[in-house]
């Protein structure tokens, strides 16, 4: 799954005139390796433990480009912060938002699903959103 977002990733580029950087390569490895809503402050501060010439600007940047490649997907939750997750053509999943704990839900697929949405809706409108 991941050699093909990178090929994906890699096609979009060549198709939009840039040019492959080592720079982008690593932003798209460690992003891909994430598996949870990540800002651009918390991918940058892990690129820059072992990437310290990645700057925040570049992370940034890259991270617009995933997102408009399909690659990403941008998400805005209560905090008004910006984060981003893996998202390609054919992938879904939901997102529950608990207010009062500050938490971001991810209900469960398959046929646990119909269960948690059930659960879900018993709990109180004002405790959770839909983002």
């Amino acid at each position: 799954m991941i050699l093909e977002k990178k090929k994906a990733f890699n096609s979009f580029a060549a198709e939009k005139g840039l040019r492959s950087t080592r720079q982008r390569d690593i932003i798209l490895d460690i992003f891909l390796s994430t598996h949870q809503h990540i800002s651009v402050e918390e991918l940058y501060l892990k690129i820059k433990s072992s990437n310290p010439g990645i700057g925040h600007a570049t992370v940034y940047r890259t991270l617009k480009l995933f997102a408009e490649s399909g690659l990403a997907r941008e998400i805005h939750l209560h905090d008004g912060q910006t984060r981003y997750e893996h998202a390609m053509e054919g992938e879904h999943h939901d997102h529950l938002v608990y207010l009062s704990a500050d938490l971001t839900l991810h209900p469960a697929a398959g046929p646990f699903r119909r269960t948690a949405f059930q659960g879900i809706r018993s709990i109180q409108q004002r405790y959770c959103r839909h983002p």
